[in-house]
């Protein structure tokens, strides 16, 4: 690798720079300014992958909401059976409920993760 000098960033896992001796400072530049712009790029996507994974979380939350209130309204019933289902629905549901809070807080911390990343980036 004489005269050459490759720089990776472990964070994106992308060549950041790339220089050869036989380089203008100005091409160098140049080169920055287009990996830094593709870094930065490739950081809006990832960003928007786990912005649509919230989407769909809140998504879900708003139904087993939804299906919490229509069993808690349902007519009373005298019949065992139906009574007990409607207890197992209802643990589900508030199960599923906890599960879906806990990705909704991994998914915003993840995607303020992301935004710090970018601005960093961003600033450079």
């Amino acid at each position: 690798m004489d005269g050459k000098t490759i720089q990776i960033d472990t964070q994106t896992s992308a060549v950041s720079s790339v220089e050869t001796k036989d380089t203008s400072s100005k091409t160098v530049v140049e080169s920055q300014g287009e990996k830094t712009e593709e870094i930065i790029e490739s950081i809006k996507s990832y960003k928007g992958f786990w912005e649509g994974l919230l989407r769909d979380a809140e998504d879900s939350q708003v139904k087993y909401n939804k299906r919490i209130d229509e069993l808690t309204n349902l007519p009373a019933s005298n019949d065992p059976i139906t009574q007990e289902n409607r207890k197992k629905s209802l643990a589900r549901a508030q199960e599923a409920i906890e599960e879906n809070n806990k990705k909704i807080a991994e998914y915003k911390a993840k995607i303020a993760e992301i935004e710090a990343q970018l601005a960093a980036k961003m600033n450079k």
